[in-house]
């Protein structure tokens, strides 16, 4: 059972996750504006593969800006929760605008990282969602307990 071969009971995506951009594609398409207008990204990118990338786009004493581009599924999901738990501003504001896949462990991700953030008196924002996000987001019933925030201008 569960043979290399495959079967169609099987997941839905082999190991090389070959969704997505090819490789030849820039890893950060899609993200040319940040959730903070006028600011440029300051931090590093952490890359899972070809189909994730998270940056921090910016921050102040208040505020870390966090964009994340690609996949949100079981596979980065934890990436984004250590991204936003390591912010330290009472407000972490996080740009969906170029996720083009969310599933259950990337929504569980939102989750907790909201609630770990609301028990420690700070603040998820979730920025701008793709149409996938959003649809998920609105489906799974969750758009009342999450803040939400349309990009600005």
């Amino acid at each position: 059972m569960g043979g290399a071969g495959g079967s169609a009971g099987q997941a839905r995506r082999p190991s090389a996750r070959p969704r997505g951009r090819t490789s030849s594609e820039p890893a950060r398409a899609g993200l040319a504006s940040t959730p903070c207008p006028g600011r440029e990204p300051t931090g590093g990118w952490a890359e899972l593969g070809d189909q994730w990338s998270v940056a921090v786009s910016s921050q102040t004493s208040s505020t870390t800006c966090l964009s994340a581009s690609g996949e949100l599924d079981a596979y980065t999901a934890p990436d984004l929760g250590q991204r936003i738990a390591a912010a330290e501003t009472p407000t972490v504001e996080l740009d969906l605008s170029a996720v083009t896949f969310l599933d259950s462990s990337g929504l569980a991700a939102l989750i907790e990282a909201h609630q770990r953030l609301t028990r420690d008196s700070r603040r998820l924002v979730v920025v701008d969602p793709s149409p996938v996000v959003a649809r998920v987001l609105a489906v799974s019933g969750v758009t009342d307990h999450l803040h939400l925030q349309a990009r600005s201008g």
